[in-house]
């Protein structure tokens, strides 16, 4: 399969979901004879269990993914070719086929050259929507809407299950986990029933650290599930929880590791333990229950563990046409989302040098003097340098703005401000959870009213 027809299957799965006013049961209608219409044949469809969810954000369960493959629409669909031997693939919510724009983005959503020279894969793609594509009253579907839907999807605030298909593996999106996780020091992300992954790619996590289990974890996937707890709780389902001698697997992990779970209530999965929980989870997959928490015949030992993905946060540097109040500065301050570093790029072209690297040009040093003939550099340096974070920022605060404001207001005021603008523009934010995933999404808006037609445009953050 081709990068481009990989990339269709994926674009399928990015929906533009239409709710009508009432639910009805799928039925498909046959006819016979001579066509015209007489000798209808009604047939009538069903399903095991109602849906737990029409939310397609949260849908875990067969039910809820069967009623909404009814309800929705991808960009791409696929059907069987005309000779019935493969599968062709056709436009639905888009026209033609994507566009491979890695080129166009290099330096930018963690894009390299090297991914631009790599034409066999693509990290950015376009894609032109639908012109005929409108919602039920006419007004045409564009790719603010399907920015508005991915914003939802990745919401801190909801937390929806879907989200970790665009946080991490093959459909991983650019600076969506630091969206999702706004707010969070880490999360944890169960795995999903379905999910494979090879022995060596359990130890890669295992020695990256990011493999957890916890007691609390919901025994399904659905929302509401029992926890592992909860269900080994009720007497006649302890049944599947007895290896070959007869042990109770739930009580032997319980008894060994439920002490070294850490404030969260998740145990890290180690060299040390993790034969011990494959051994003892193994027991669960091969029982009845086993069919269940996976949803198929072979169960996975592994999809009772979760994930860890560690929050950074994203630092927006404030561009040289910006401009803020002083009650809008010291609302930043306040809020705690004003940083500086030593680092940030002098100018907002791409490649230009950081204030430590413009500074370190002796005959660039006399824009940083002031009145008094001190350099406002090494003043600020000598001072603030070691309050920095992991990331490298000073956040900005009542006790240091005023100083920040005086020496960098010596550089606004010098010919090297005239290009480089207010005090601010040497700052940045982190923004706060509302604001968009990042400039990928701003790429988007942008894209919807300059073009006749809209166009979406995606940034993963892996190959496709």
């Amino acid at each position: 399969m081709t990068s481009t027809n990989r990339f269709k299957k994926i674009g399928a799965m990015l929906m533009a979901v239409l709710f009508g006013a009432a639910f009805v049961l799928p039925v498909l209608v046959a006819c016979s004879g001579d066509g015209s219409g007489n000798n209808l044949h009604t047939f009538n469809e069903y399903i095991a269990q109602s849906p737990t969810t029409w939310n397609t954000h949260n849908g875990t369960t067969d039910a809820d993914t069967y009623i909404q493959g009814y309800t929705e629409i991808g960009l791409y669909d696929f059907t069987l070719s005309d000779d019935r031997s493969t599968y062709a693939f056709i436009d639905e919510m888009a026209t033609g086929d994507p566009v491979n724009v890695t080129s166009e983005y290099v330096d930018r959503f963690g894009i390299t050259q090297a991914d631009a020279d790599n034409t066999s894969l693509g990290k950015a793609w376009e894609i032109t929507l639908n012109p005929d594509a409108t919602w039920e009253n006419g007004e045409a579907i564009t790719a603010e809407d399907y920015v508005w839907s991915m914003e939802r999807v990745l919401s801190p605030d909801m937390k929806n299950s879907a989200a970790a298909t665009y946080i991490t593996g093959d459909y991983e999106i650019y600076n969506a986990n630091n969206y999702y996780s706004y707010g969070s020091t880490e999360e944890y992300f169960k795995i999903t029933a379905g999910t494979q992954y090879t022995d060596e790619e359990l130890e890669q996590m295992v020695a990256d650290g990011v493999l957890y289990f916890s007691f609390d974890t919901p025994i399904f996937d659905t929302e509401g599930s029992f926890t592992i707890s909860e269900h080994h709780a009720i007497e006649s389902q302890q049944k599947f929880y007895l290896n070959g001698d007869g042990e109770d697997v739930y009580d032997l992990l319980y008894s060994a590791y439920a002490d070294d779970a850490n404030e969260f209530g998740y145990i890290q999965i180690t060299e040390e333990n993790f034969e011990d929980f494959q051994t003892n989870f193994s027991v669960l997959s091969a029982s009845a229950l086993g069919a269940l928490i996976l949803g198929a015949l072979i169960p996975e030992w592994y999809d009772l563990l979760s994930v860890l993905r560690a929050a950074s946060p994203v630092f927006t540097k404030i561009t040289a046409e910006t401009e803020y109040t002083d009650d809008a500065l010291e609302q930043m301050v306040a809020d705690g989302t004003l940083y500086f570093s030593f680092d940030t790029p002098i100018f907002d072209t791409e490649g230009s040098f950081t204030i430590s690297e413009h500074h370190a040009i002796e005959s660039q040093q006399r824009f940083y003097l002031n009145s008094d003939g001190e350099d406002v550099y090494d003043l600020l340096y000598n001072a603030y340098a070691d309050d920095a974070n992991e990331f490298g920022y000073i956040q900005i605060t009542e006790e240091n703005f005023e100083d920040f404001q005086t020496n960098f207001s010596v550089l606004s005021a010098s010919a090297l401000g005239a290009l480089i603008g207010t005090i601010s523009c040497l700052s940045s934010l982190i923004p706060p959870s509302k604001r968009p995933l990042s400039a990928m999404w701003a790429s988007l808006r942008r894209t919807t009213t300059q073009s006749s037609s809209s166009s979406l445009q995606t940034h993963s953050a892996s190959g496709m």
